[in-house]
């Protein structure tokens, strides 16, 4: 596979990407052939880092982290202004689901 990225390949900003169910998703989706950048971004910077670093040897797309807070609109929209696509994996969903939701909508 080339290093170069094609305008087929998007970015993917999985949020909650370094917990639980998170962290296997974030796998799953570095090794996808369509997603040319991956974007691990959790409310814990240390673990969003570590994950990333994990991934960034085996993936087959470039992998980063960003820290992020998804009850604070500023930085919830700032990560979104980089991102194709949205998976969220960040909980409790009856918490944090319905701030994503509207930050998706409003964009």
């Amino acid at each position: 596979m080339s290093n170069e990225l094609d305008a087929s390949r998007r970015t993917v900003v999985c949020l909650g990407g370094a917990g639980g169910m998170g962290k296997t998703l974030s796998h799953h989706l570095s090794q996808l052939e369509y997603v040319g950048k991956l974007i691990v971004a959790d409310l814990d910077g240390n673990n969003a880092e570590r994950v990333a670093n994990e991934l960034a040897g085996t993936a087959s797309c470039e992998v980063t982290w960003r820290q992020v807070d998804i009850l604070n609109d500023v930085s919830l929209d700032a990560l979104l202004t980089q991102a194709d696509f949205l998976i969220n994996a960040a909980g409790p969903f009856f918490r944090l689901g319905l701030p994503t939701l509207k930050a998706c909508h409003y964009r």
